[in-house]
């Protein structure tokens, strides 16, 4: 069952609230994917929701629950993580032309297995990456490593891969495509 607390948590002028499933961290995976929830946003255990998104999680099905009620559920259900994921290092911000990314991912990526898992997988979505200029953010943390491209990316495959150590999103606004990779994410 997926349970949403109360926003009562303060930060850069909203009220904020938790996300989190007393199942299966792919079910939260999956709400939160519903919610339009990016998974670098991904907690731990939970993910962070303004009062609108808190909103919208109780209109698609999730269930209103006391702070302390949420944290007694994914206790008691083995998902609660002790110690936060540690911040988003952010390797590379800026606009390059998208045939540079897998050269960019190879440089910034520390970890080359990360860097070639990232790359084979932009290949799945995007096999001929467009000349064009394209806004191009590439994050590490420990045991993780994450990109996300917007702009024209030329022909892309629609799908979303999820599995035991990868996820990927990918969502068309016009000509204007956003593909976000995550790999190294551990589901439990």
């Amino acid at each position: 069952m997926i349970i949403v607390d109360n926003a009562i948590w303060s930060w850069r002028g909203q009220k904020w609230a938790h996300l989190a499933s007393d199942s299966s961290y792919r079910e939260l995976h999956e709400f939160a994917n519903q919610l339009g929830k990016r998974r670098i946003s991904f907690q731990g255990d939970h993910y962070d929701v303004n009062e609108l998104e808190r909103r919208d999680a109780i209109n698609l099905g999730a269930t209103a629950v006391g702070c302390r009620d949420l944290l007694k559920s994914i206790r008691s259900s083995g998902l609660r993580r002790r110690s936060r994921l540690e911040s988003w290092n952010i390797l590379c911000d800026d606009e390059f032309e998208g045939s540079l990314i897998p050269d960019l991912i190879s440089r910034s990526v520390t970890s080359r297995c990360f860097s070639r898992q990232l790359v084979s997988r932009l290949n799945e979505f995007s096999p001929e990456l467009t000349n064009q200029r394209v806004k191009i953010i590439i994050m590490q943390r420990s045991g993780q490593a994450a990109i996300v491209v917007s702009g024209p990316l030329g022909q892309c495959e629609t799908k979303t891969v999820e599995d035991d150590t990868s996820w990927a999103r990918l969502s068309f606004s016009g000509i204007n495509t956003t593909l976000e990779i995550v790999e190294g994410i551990e589901w439990s």
